[in-house]
């Protein structure tokens, strides 16, 4: 007895250490260990004490990446999607509202280089969840929605963990089923849990920046499903807010909607993991990426040489200038030493030319955000390039009018390249009487856009529907 009471001392004595040291262990236990045992590749041992093995549980390195795209059938969202996955070289990735088909989408994932997947169809032009993920990263689909999907996940044979990626909805009458769907998901209390994704909830005020105020009761049922499960938020740097409207000055709302929820068993099995937002560039939702093991670290780079460095004046003269002669006794020493010369020459010839058009960037892309709204970007949504497919199909203001008036679920899905293809189709799918109120529509829409555009005046889509039934009727009445 004496004994197990001390063996239990000094393994509270070890694990206050180990947290205080940020080594917090998702299982702590403390047995006799032959010094010939193999332990799994996802346990780390401390040293004997008192004839007692310390065995800490390793998650391994993981980067989730977890972004609302808001229709992945825009040039600018997908080359937007593959520079934060060059950037960050994620093992998993999870897109809500795709707005697309399967077959689409899977021509999308070998263009990023991901291995694996699993879909969740949209509805109509609605909704849409994908879940990516690499040769190295093991996933087992458990169950899936219209608003997630929930897997049991394990990275290079490491720990296994729960991870749920959802899509909270945005309509009130859904969440409380939602949030209550979410809570029993998770039966043991003590399950390694990774929740990420779209919320669609603002959890206080300090979260949302203009529009109406903050109303705690909207987010009741969220509070509910974190509370009782004792869920954590991990800290995420790079901005406050992960959504914005887009518009400036009074008009302008910015609000906090993804976010990443952790038990702490989970938090434990990756002690320094954190989130970082990235650029929101063909969304107005910004991406969320979780580095299980932090900060990444930065490699000293190899030198190469760039092909493109050949179109380059300046680099002739660089190499030129290097390979001046060089008063060296052999010859050996001294084709070394101008091989060397140029190297480093080139090095900081090329961090130069690097910077200088790293400052040309920044200054084009802020002419670009000069411009949103005035030429060629869409003044509404003000995050994709304006035709007139999108002004009238595509953009997401277009769609919530076509929502409001009932066409959601009606209208032919595509792609289609050209507005008039789409026209064509809808003609054929919709009868007479629902085309005339159709079209009536669309003369609507682009008046309202123009409204937007000369008096910044934005008309609610159901004083839209409205008017044109208004209209229509009127019209029949002099008829």
């Amino acid at each position: 007895m004496v004994a197990g009471r001390k063996s239990i001392k000094v393994a509270a004595r070890i694990s206050r250490q180990l947290v205080s040291q940020r080594f917090a262990t998702t299982f702590l236990c403390l047995f006799p260990i032959p010094a010939s045992s193999e332990l799994s590749p996802s346990c780390q041992t401390h040293p004997d004490i008192a004839g007692c093995r310390v065995v800490l549980l390793t998650g391994g390195e993981m980067v989730v990446m977890a972004w609302n795209v808001r229709g992945l059938g825009n040039r600018v969202t997908v080359r937007a999607l593959k520079n934060s996955m060059v950037k960050f070289k994620p093992n998993i990735v999870f897109l809500s509202e795709t707005k697309q088909k399967k077959r689409y989408l899977e021509k999308i994932k070998m263009k990023m280089k991901m291995d694996h997947s699993f879909y969740v169809e949209p509805s109509g032009l609605a909704g849409g969840l994908s879940l990516w993920w690499t040769n190295d990263t093991q996933v087992t689909i458990l169950k899936h929605g219209k608003h997630f999907i929930d897997a049991m996940i394990s990275v290079n044979g490491e720990t296994e963990w729960f991870g749920t990626f959802i899509y909270g909805p945005p309509y009130r009458e859904e969440k409380q089923a939602f949030w209550e769907s979410m809570t029993n998901l998770r039966s043991c209390p003590g399950d390694r849990w990774l929740v990420i994704g779209d919320t669609n909830v603002v959890a206080s005020q300090e979260e949302k920046i203009g529009g109406a105020p903050f109303n705690p009761s909207d987010a009741r049922h969220f509070y509910e499903f974190v509370d009782s499960l004792g869920l954590l938020e991990l800290p995420i740097s790079g901005g406050n807010f992960t959504w914005s409207n887009h518009r400036s000055d009074e008009d302008s709302i910015l609000e906090k909607l993804d976010r990443a929820l952790c038990s702490f068993e989970w938090s434990s099995l990756f002690p320094k993991a954190i989130g970082v937002l990235d650029v929101a560039m063909g969304s107005d939702h910004a991406p969320i990426i979780i580095l299980s093991q932090g900060m990444m670290k930065k490699y000293k780079k190899e030198f190469k040489f760039e092909s493109k460095w050949l179109l380059e004046d300046e680099c002739t003269s660089t190499v030129q200038k290097s390979w001046d002669p060089i008063s060296q006794p052999r010859i050996s020493h001294r084709f070394g030493s101008k091989l060397r010369r140029t190297k480093y020459s080139l090095i900081k010839w090329s961090k130069l030319k690097s910077r200088v058009n790293n400052q040309k960037k920044q200054e084009l892309l802020g002419k670009i955000k000069s411009l949103q709204g005035k030429h060629g970007v869409c003044p509404l949504c003000t995050t994709h390039w304006e035709n007139a497919l999108h002004a009238f199909r595509e953009c997401i203001h277009v769609q919530d009018v076509l929502t409001v008036a009932g066409f959601d679920n009606c209208l032919p899905v595509g792609p289609f390249s050209t507005c008039h293809d789409w026209l064509l189709q809808v003609m054929e799918v919709l009868e007479q009487e629902s085309f005339t109120f159709f079209v009536a529509l669309l003369w609507s829409i682009w008046n309202r856009r123009n409204r937007w555009v000369h008096d910044s005046q934005l008309v609610h889509a159901r004083i839209i529907v409205e008017n044109v039934r208004t209209l229509l009727a009127d019209f029949e009445i002099s008829q």
